[in-house]
């Protein structure tokens, strides 16, 4: 993805995401992507809340599936 879109100046981690972004001490980041982590985590509003600390523009993106809400073949099949 980096190099594919010459994003030069971007840094894609990969690991312990709650410890990281709990532990983070340096500077704000001037974005940061939450992709598929929201419906891991025990606490996902801690998360959001912790987000809040290092970042002022954050997205999340994030899917649920259950009976009350089916994955995709179910509601075509």
């Amino acid at each position: 993805m980096k190099e594919a879109f010459h994003l030069d100046k971007a840094r894609f981690l990969f690991g312990d995401f709650c410890s990281y972004v709990q532990g983070y001490t340096g500077e704000k980041f001037d974005f940061v992507l939450a992709s598929g982590v929201l419906y891991h985590q025990t606490h996902p509003a801690r998360l959001i809340y912790d987000l809040a600390d290092i970042t002022d523009v954050v997205a999340v993106w994030s899917q649920v599936a259950d009976a009350k809400h089916p994955s995709d073949k179910e509601i075509v099949d």
